[in-house]
């Protein structure tokens, strides 16, 4: 719904803009995707190595086309983790920090060697 405001909005400013400037915009089709659903029971398994290491593991949904979504959408099991990165990143604020991939590295790990305990087990 609020991509839908917002698209009516730029038209409405391209409107305007085009009669004041004497110019025709012609945006093409908004190019969308449904959203792909993240596994469940990875996201608790990520969730439980943050919090054995008690570090802070918000959720955030990714509006991005990330080549997970493509596995998710196949029906692989899939889950995220997103580590800020500088050069990776749109964001210069989100410059990746020698500490923040050590956090990664160590709740990778962590996961990885409690992945076969059942996920009502610390």
């Amino acid at each position: 719904a609020i991509l839908d405001r917002i698209e009516a909005r730029l038209h409405e400013i391209f409107t305007e803009v085009g009669a004041r400037r004497g110019v025709t915009f012609e945006p093409g089709p908004r190019f969308t995707w449904d959203p792909a659903t993240m596994s469940p029971d990875l996201i608790g398994r990520l969730d439980r190595a943050a919090t054995a290491l008690q570090m802070r593991a918000p959720h955030v949904p990714s509006g991005a086309g990330h080549d997970a979504a493509t596995f998710a959408g196949a029906g692989i099991p899939t889950a995220m983790l997103f580590v800020r990165n500088e050069n990776g990143s749109h964001n210069p604020h989100e410059a990746m920090e020698i500490a923040d991939l050590d956090q990664a590295i160590r709740l990778l790990l962590r996961f990885v060697i409690d992945f076969d305990n059942p996920l009502d087990q610390p």
